[in-house]
């Protein structure tokens, strides 16, 4: 579990081309960011998330849980509860691919 009591993004997740990302079994919660992802702002080929539960994060913009640019994103088994945005997407933002 990952619960931060900090005011920003709990995972950045930058990636050269082609490379591609998975985070399974945990929990994050809190995360606010300003922009896209409040929990998790990746930019990899493919976003995989699998059984993670994603509770009360917030961007000032979009994906107040995720954000996925540039890619394709993948989501499973996952819940999403009391997540918020500014502009659009409270809980996930796809933008690309």
């Amino acid at each position: 579990r990952i619960d931060t009591t900090i005011a920003d993004r709990i995972l950045d997740v930058v990636l050269p081309p082609g490379q591609s990302f998975a985070l399974r079994n945990v929990r994050l919660r809190n995360g606010e960011a300003t922009g896209t992802g409040g929990a998790l702002r990746s930019s990899a080929a493919l976003t995989q998330i699998d059984n993670v539960i994603f509770a009360t994060n917030s961007a000032t913009a979009g994906g107040g849980a995720v954000a996925a640019q540039g890619g394709f994103l993948l989501i499973r088994n996952s819940d999403f509860t009391s997540n918020a945005a500014g502009e659009r997407g409270a809980a996930v933002l796809g933008a690309g691919a």
